[in-house]
């Protein structure tokens, strides 16, 4: 008996120090008591890794808000407290095969995530963790939603709704919008309130003036202002966003007119405004030994794109030669979002953060089995997200965040970009509304249309964007001057037919097996240089669609920037001297291993 015991205590040691070292990577954070007070919880004893302080059937393990302290081997949650109008609670555990799902008994860092009813939304962290008390951490609400009341925008042009009632105004509520005699309605003349918080339809405003030789005025969304208008010229700017919506970018600046059909589109590559492409993710090797390197160039990987709370799409060459054939090399990285300034010196560390910015290490590197580090075919990867982290408040190291691992919220900073063949994506609604999408086509063939749309290089479709912090300037193998740019750059370029792209590789001979599996963009025109360098691999290569109709602006993800040949230099092609163009992974091709993956694990 005595001897079962000794066994089964050794064994649950084992698994808890498997789960303990696996899920906090990195320091423990401080132990903070009044933090823990507050969730309702008392601290156990203080201890340090490796000491003798804990007894018995106890082992230092960092305990959330308690930071190291001594937990008891046999320490199992109840199930976590039910939350009213929630009905699902998934629970999970992570160790060092990944993340799964587990039933009672619950061991100390198991994460129970409440999702909320039809109708009603959380009102704090929906993550729990099973903490060294025998309880869970945090506290939730599922709070019923509720709209903000429409009148007021539409009464800034003097409008009214005529069949208003006073609040709350829950999901289903429907109100009409009218508009004086004299007075035309811009928007939606109906509009409901949603299930997210949000009105339906195209924000209305009256407008007073005939519609020849001038703009309509763009509408007011509720609880939104307009904050930028020039009366003389009747220019408006005005940004609408749905944080649960993918594809939507903030303030692009010029790039917004340049990338519709038949405009101008020549212009060198530009920083880009704050929340311009909330999807742009940046990828850097952790440097938890000097915290001031951690995005130094030295340590600049490349970027990626959000596709949804838990993964983020980038290109498999940043990572395959980092692969050690174990699971450890995969959290050697950090994913940052939010970020359009890039940090080099301290005083940028201790003062001048982005404070949009969210950062992650990386749980699971997933690049297609099929890539070949020579051809750079197949260059595609999925990296999901670990444990969040952030800077303590000396700005001397990384610590974790409380209840934060593999879900990243979306803010107006922080969104996801649309990808083609999946549900919801705004290329569907777009080609619906075009009439290229009819009847009942089964979903291989939408996701066919919608694969020929997203990679037409025809003149009026063929206009797509590229972002990142790649270098200004060429830099050579043995050249370690940091020269990566400073701030998030953004440049338009030209998707160029599959033949023409063969006359540039054909040329180099030493990377002439141009796939299928890619598509090539460049400053075609050949008076602007436009390029993509070091550190912008695995970033997006995106396009809008626009609809004229409704005045709704969506960004859609059609490639992966996977290699180059040099950076903004050029090749004699046909007599005429122009600028080599950037080679990009196909992604349409990829959405069903896409899936798959993302479904496997």
């Amino acid at each position: 008996m005595p001897f079962q015991r000794i066994l089964v205590l050794s064994c649950l040691l084992l698994c808890l120090d498997n789960i303990a070292t696996f899920y906090h990577i990195g320091p423990c954070q401080d132990r903070n008591t009044t933090s823990a007070m507050a969730v309702g919880r008392r601290c156990r004893k203080w201890c340090r890794p490796g000491d003798t302080r804990c007894k018995g059937a106890k082992v230092c393990l960092c305990d959330h808000e308690c930071g190291y302290s001594c937990i008891k081997l046999d320490n199992f949650c109840p199930y976590p407290p039910t939350l009213l109008n929630s009905t699902n609670i998934t629970i999970t555990r992570t160790n060092r095969s990944g993340i799964f799902q587990v039933e009672a008994p619950y061991l100390y860092n198991d994460r129970a995530r409440y999702i909320c009813d039809v109708g009603f939304a959380l009102v704090h962290d929906g993550n729990h963790m099973c903490h060294g008390r025998r309880g869970w951490t945090g506290t939730s609400l599922c709070a019923r939603v509720e709209c903000p009341d429409p009148s007021g925008a539409i009464g800034m042009t003097n409008g009214y709704i005529s069949d208003w009632v006073e609040g709350p105004y829950y999901p289903g509520q429907q109100f009409t919008f009218e508009c004086p005699s004299g007075y035309r309605l811009i928007g939606s003349p109906v509009r409901s309130c949603q299930n997210n918080g949000r009105w339906s339809g195209v924000p209305n405003a009256c407008d007073s003036r005939r519609r020849s030789g001038r703009c309509s005025h763009p509408g007011i969304p509720v609880n939104g202002e307009l904050f930028s208008a020039r009366r003389g010229r009747d220019r408006f700017s005005i940004y609408i966003l749905d944080n649960e919506k993918c594809g939507q970018a903030g303030d692009i600046g010029s790039i917004k007119m340049k990338t519709r059909p038949g405009r101008d589109w020549a212009m060198a590559r530009e920083t880009a405004a704050d929340k311009a492409w909330p999807w742009h993710a940046v990828f850097t090797r952790r440097s938890d030994s000097n915290i001031y390197n951690s995005y130094a160039t030295r340590n600049f990987l490349g970027g990626g794109s959000l596709i949804n709370n838990q993964w983020v799409l980038t290109a498999a060459h940043m990572f395959a030669l980092n692969d050690e054939g174990n699971d450890a090399w995969q959290r050697y990285f950090r994913i940052t979002f939010g970020l359009y300034n890039r940090p080099i010196t301290r005083n940028h560390y201790r003062r001048r953060l982005d404070p949009t910015m969210v950062v992650y290490n990386t749980e699971r590197i997933i690049y297609n089995s099929n890539f070949d580090d020579i051809s750079l075919d197949y260059d595609i990867a999925l990296v999901k997200l670990g444990q969040q982290v952030k800077l303590n408040a000396a700005k001397t190291r990384w610590i974790n965040v409380t209840n934060a691992f593999g879900w990243v919220n979306f803010t107006d900073y922080i969104r996801p970009v649309c990808l083609p063949c999946m549900p919801n994506n705004c290329l569907n609604s777009y080609l619906r509304n075009k009439g290229r999408i009819q009847g009942n086509l089964n979903q291989q063939q939408i996701c066919d249309i919608e694969t020929a749309a997203v990679l037409d290089v025809s003149n009026n479709q063929n206009i797509a964007v590229v972002t990142g912090f790649g270098h200004e300037h060429e830099r050579s193998p043995n050249d370690h001057r940091g020269n990566a740019s400073v701030t998030l750059k953004q440049g338009v370029f030209k998707l160029v037919p599959h033949a023409r792209c063969l006359l540039f590789t054909n040329q180099w001979g030493w990377r002439s097996d141009l796939t299928e599996r890619m598509i090539c963009a460049s400053s075609e025109n050949g008076t602007v240089r436009q390029h993509a360098c070091i550190g912008d691999g695995g970033g997006s290569l995106i396009r809008e669609l626009y609809d004229e109709n409704t005045r709704k602006s969506c960004w859609i993800q059609m490639g992966i920037l996977s290699w180059g040949y040099g950076c903004g230099k050029k090749s004699i092609v046909n007599g005429v001297n122009s600028y080599r163009p950037e080679f990009f992974t196909k992604l349409p091709l990829f959405m069903s291993w896409l899936n798959q993956t993302m479904e496997a694990n």
